[in-house]
């Protein structure tokens, strides 16, 4: 929403120069409570915004350390099966 003050008119004196004034204060005011509005609206969406960021952060390394793991433990799990099978073979050929 686009919030504009509209500028004095040319020929403002007097009391109605004294009115505009009164009014066009009353306008900035109200601008300028509106701007306050938007701009906390804003921080807040930050806010939220950088609540998620590190939520999904977080998730995003917990998911890679699981990764690793499950990795690590496959790798070792298929070392003591090759380990087995050279054994075997070793046995094998022993005899």
């Amino acid at each position: 929403m686009y919030l504009s003050i509209p500028p004095a008119p040319a020929q403002a004196s007097g009391a109605w120069g004294v009115i505009w004034a009164q009014e066009g204060l009353a306008g900035k005011k109200r601008f300028g409570d509106h701007l306050l509005m938007y701009l906390q609206d804003v921080q807040d969406e930050m806010i939220s915004l950088n609540l998620q960021l590190n939520m999904a952060e977080q998730k995003a390394k917990r998911l890679e350390k699981e990764n690793q793991d499950l990795i690590d433990r496959w790798m070792a799990r298929k070392g003591r099966e090759a380990d087995e099978m050279n054994e075997a073979r070793g046995d094998e050929e022993t005899t």
